[in-house]
């Protein structure tokens, strides 16, 4: 029964598409990486993202801005979620989604990288 089962998972592991398992880890990451970030600065992001308001758009409006963090801790953060991934590409794209995104100021005012 037990080669049966496994002879399953790998019929069934060979149909699944190939891009949604990277997608859904990424997405993962990326989630954790900003809890991390506003639990340095202060603040609770799924808090945040259960209380955000919508806009006529659809959109959620996060305040990200009432938040600060340090520069070192807020790189320090995005250099370990960074390790979790083996190719310069991903953490590229994380780096500049983190970024471009909803994540909080630096605590210095001065928010270029």
């Amino acid at each position: 029964m037990n080669r049966l089962l496994k002879a399953k998972r790998y019929t069934q592991a060979l149909f699944l598409p190939r891009g949604d398992w990277n997608k859904k880890r990424t997405e993962w990451i990326m989630k954790h990486c900003y809890v991390d970030m506003y639990k340095a600065a202060g603040g609770d992001f799924n808090e945040l993202v259960k209380n955000a308001t919508l806009n006529e758009r659809g959109e959620k409006e996060i305040p990200f801005n009432d938040y600060e963090i340090d520069k070192g801790e807020f790189y320090a953060i995005l250099a370990f979620y960074q390790s979790l991934f083996k190719e310069k590409y991903y953490k590229q794209a994380l780096s500049n989604s983190i970024h471009l995104g909803c994540s909080p100021r630096f605590a210095n005012g001065n928010n270029t990288v």
